[in-house]
């Protein structure tokens, strides 16, 4: 109280100041970039993963997209999953509805309950946004018939992307081994058929996805509704030059028999006892092993090592998040991907965008990728 008696004071003695006279000298006008209103579109996506919650590569390549095509001008909502309560969060110009799947049968009560609840889930959420803001289209996964909700409930145009199929995913993980997960299997297999007539486009994200669902599943997929579109990755700051010399590799991906992680184990021994100054980093979440009883694939390295003094430059992480993952990248030399089948392979986009040496497998759509001698180098699947 004190000091404002005495600021008034100290004003009423120095008496008014006037300020000098304004002067308005406007600059050049500008316009905001926008995009006119006959090319803005109401885009929604789904996908069940979505950062930062990324579970895979089609997690990964909405999560890049989507902002992208918002920072184009679009209005973009994403539809993803959520464990806890929902919510509706705007990230990165993104409208993002993060919600709760019922475990209640719903629009695919053929499917198991986790792809019921979120296809269901997705297909009421949509349905609520449509009340106020009708969506131009709806884009989403073929991979567990996230868009067959709306399909079977809401008269929207639907585009759905194209990744490895489930019947590759079958074969490799010997899902049909076993009578009960066979039957399982086929009853998925007939929705994501469905999936395949129903929507209105299908994006793949290369020629050999589409070449395998013709093989696969028979001309289900009508001409003059499928593309190709090749998948791209934000560009990234530069990390630091790898070694002359591969000496750290990097192997990225769910430890599983489709993505060769067999191969690359098997090959490691004598690899490692003829270079004693190799390591090996194993980044994703493990599996059991295909044919085995070893229930990781960490476990299998245990016993086929031994106690060979070169069994701990082999590093088993598990899952990690966007910025370990960077990391690691930046450790290694040389990126490893010994598939046997991929729809595309974001994984080799990485290492290439960290500059980062390569080697992979001819088949599936990596050679639609990776030019052999040129992008990287490309052996035979399963070659140890």
């Amino acid at each position: 109280g004190d000091a404002i008696l005495a600021g008034a004071a100290l004003g009423r003695e120095r008496g008014r100041a006037p300020l000098p006279p304004a002067r308005y000298e406007p600059g050049p006008f500008l316009r905001y970039a926008t995009i006119g209103a006959g090319h803005r579109r109401r885009i929604v996506m789904v996908s069940s993963g979505y950062p930062p919650a990324v579970t895979g590569g089609i997690a990964r390549y909405v999560g890049e997209v989507a902002p992208a095509m918002a920072a184009a001008g679009h209005e973009v909502r994403v539809v993803t999953r959520t464990n806890g309560n929902g919510a509706v969060d705007f990230e990165h110009g993104v409208w993002v509805h993060r919600i709760a799947a019922g475990d209640s049968p719903g629009l695919v009560p053929e499917a198991p309950p986790p792809v019921d609840g979120f296809a269901t889930a997705a297909a009421g959420e949509i349905g609520r946004i449509a009340t106020w803001s009708t969506p131009d289209l709806v884009y989403g996964p073929a991979w567990d018939v996230e868009v067959l909700g709306v399909l079977r409930s809401l008269p929207l145009p639907v585009v759905a992307f194209l990744a490895t199929p489930l019947d590759v995913v079958a074969d490799h993980a010997g899902l049909r081994d076993d009578p009960v997960s066979a039957a399982g299997i086929e009853a998925l297999l007939a929705v994501e058929r469905e999936v395949f007539r129903a929507a209105d486009l299908a994006h793949g994200d290369s020629r050999a996805v589409l070449r395998t669902i013709d093989e696969r599943y028979g001309p289900i997929i009508a001409p003059g509704r499928s593309g190709v579109a090749l998948l791209g990755l934000a560009a990234a700051e530069p990390v630091g030059e790898p070694a002359r010399l591969a000496r750290r590799f990097l192997f990225v991906g769910r430890l599983e028999h489709r993505k060769g992680i067999d191969t690359l184990l098997e090959a490691l021994p004598g690899l490692l006892a003829d270079h004693g100054d190799i390591e090996v980093a194993i980044v994703g979440a493990d599996g059991p092993v295909r044919g085995s009883d070893h229930p990781t694939h960490e476990l299998w390295w245990r016993e086929l090592s031994g106690e060979a003094p070169w069994a701990d430059r082999v590093h088993f992480t598990g899952r990690v998040d966007d910025d370990e993952l960077a990391a690691w990248h930046e450790w290694a030399d040389c990126l490893v991907l010994p598939s046997r089948y991929e729809s595309f392979g974001l994984t080799m986009l990485q290492a290439m965008a960290s500059r980062r040496a390569l080697v992979s497998c001819a088949v599936g759509a990596i050679p639609e990728v990776v030019r052999d001698e040129t992008d990287g180098l490309l052996v035979a699947p399963g070659d140890i």
